[in-house]
């Protein structure tokens, strides 16, 4: 079970004492018998791979929690859309009720000059709304900061941060908003 690399992506571990469940952005991806007892290392908590390999994780956190039970597929889904410092969702999570995150294809797509990218919010959230090439850098940002929840258009003029016509070729949009995130890819004609 691995994640993809530069995606923030939530990822979530249970053990009950006799199986082990993994789950990828709430989605249970691993499920694997294992009877062995949890057994104390010290005082020290690793990420990773403990043993001969010494492959340790190497990355960012921005939230990590310990629970002294084993969570529920629900109770993990539940717990990822939920801001840390603040209660578990006791009702529907974020994205599950009538207005949900997403992002549209972009219109038109592909484009020559402009092109619109739609987006919905479930409540106000902070948002980065980002174009990226075919290898990962950073083009152009199209929105930062606080958005009312509510359905958004944000028109791409095809132009870098620096005021030059991006090159023809495959772009990505990312949507971040709070810890949630959407990507749609896009391509610019000449």
């Amino acid at each position: 079970m691995s994640a993809t690399p530069g995606v923030w992506t939530h990822v979530a571990y249970t053990y009950d004492g006799n199986t082990v469940h993994g789950y990828l952005d709430g989605v249970e991806r691993l499920s694997t018998a294992d009877p062995a007892a949890l057994v104390a290392r010290g005082n020290s908590l690793r990420l990773g791979v403990d043993g001969a390999y010494q492959q340790f994780y190497d990355g960012a956190l921005d939230d990590l929690r310990l629970y002294s039970r084993a969570l529920t597929a629900a109770e993990i889904r539940s717990v990822m859309e939920t801001p840390v410092g603040s209660a578990p969702t006791t009702g529907a999570p974020i994205g599950s009720g009538e207005l949900r995150l997403a992002l549209s294809a972009a219109v038109p797509n592909p484009f020559h000059g402009k092109t619109r990218v739609t987006f919905t919010l479930p409540t106000r959230l902070d948002v980065e709304l980002r174009v990226f090439d075919a290898s990962g850098r950073i083009v152009r940002t199209l929105a930062r900061g606080a958005v009312d929840s509510g359905a958004h258009e944000i028109e791409w003029n095809g132009l870098d941060e620096s005021g030059h016509a991006a090159a023809p070729g495959r772009y990505f949009v990312r949507l971040r908003a709070g810890r949630l995130e959407k990507t749609i890819d896009l391509v610019r004609l000449r």
